[in-house]
């Protein structure tokens, strides 16, 4: 059981994901995370944007018993292109 003081990660919906991220341009943000939502969908990944306990937006890939972690969407986007076998269009 975690401590009363702890809190646990939330999921976001994208758009608020998109207002608190770091990113300059958030309707760039938006868009690049909803095609990489739909890229790992259509290799069978679920990718989730989620706020962490210091308020921080991190990246959750997962597939069967696979789950990984990611800081940034451009590591996302890398390691989308190695286990899809090359870079999109």
């Amino acid at each position: 059981m975690s401590p009363p003081n702890e809190k646990a990660a939330r999921m976001l919906d994208t758009s608020k994901t998109a207002l608190i991220h770091t990113q300059p341009d958030s309707k760039s943000f938006h868009k690049q995370l909803a095609t990489l939502c739909a890229r790992a969908a259509l290799a069978g990944i679920a990718l989730n944007a989620i706020e962490d306990d210091y308020g921080s937006t991190i990246f959750i890939v997962s597939r069967w018993a696979m789950t990984r972690r990611f800081e940034t969407i451009k590591d996302v986007d890398d390691w989308l292109d190695s286990v899809t076998g090359g870079r999109h269009g």
